[in-house]
């Protein structure tokens, strides 16, 4: 499994924060934060000044899944993403995310928990014969087989049949995340 290295795979869920008003008017006013702080942003926190634009909007967000259709959500709901999202480990907050794109979970209120999200996901792994290997050595499969008849175990074989149970999605590194299907 690989290794998290805090320098550079910290996954910290961000939004940009826009004036809807100038928005409509054609003008891009706004800012990144970080999503958790979202919904307590305030109108004058992006003017600098207070105004009587009222509605703010998120207008880009990285880290955060994007829901289908478009990449805009208000304030309230990207803090709501960034608390399911904070709420994993931040080694797997990748694989998090592009397991709940995977599902088109489009809300965080569909969003699985950490708990059940550890219920599904197995792990990272070179390939997913790598995992059916350790499925394979993990359960002592071959304790007591003659080596004679063991050599003809085909394991990628039973590496495809078994994937059938499973998701497994490509990792931005060249592995796999796998999940259970349940």
């Amino acid at each position: 499994m690989k290794t998290f290295n805090p320098a550079t795979d910290t996954i910290t869920p961000r939004a940009w924060v826009g004036c809807l008003s100038c928005y409509n008017d054609g003008e891009l006013v706004g800012h990144w934060y970080d999503a958790i702080d979202a919904a307590n942003v305030l109108p004058q926190d992006i003017h600098g000044v207070p105004t009587d634009h009222e509605e703010l909007w998120v207008m880009d967000h990285e880290n955060i899944p994007t829901i289908p259709g478009s990449p805009e959500m208000d304030p309230l709901t990207a803090t709501a993403w960034a608390e399911v999202i904070e709420a994993i480990t931040p080694q797997w907050r990748g694989a998090y995310l592009a397991w709940i794109e995977d599902q088109w979970i489009s809300t965080p209120v569909e969003a699985p928990g950490r708990d059940e999200f550890f219920g599904f996901f197995a792990g990272e792994y070179a390939n997913f014969t790598d995992y059916a290997d350790g499925i394979v050595c993990d359960t002592g499969m071959f304790i007591g087989v003659p080596d004679d008849v063991a050599q003809y175990f085909d394991l990628e074989r039973y590496a495809a049949d078994l994937a059938q149970g499973y998701t497994v999605i490509d990792t931005p590194d060249y592995n796999v995340w796998v999940f259970a299907n349940h």
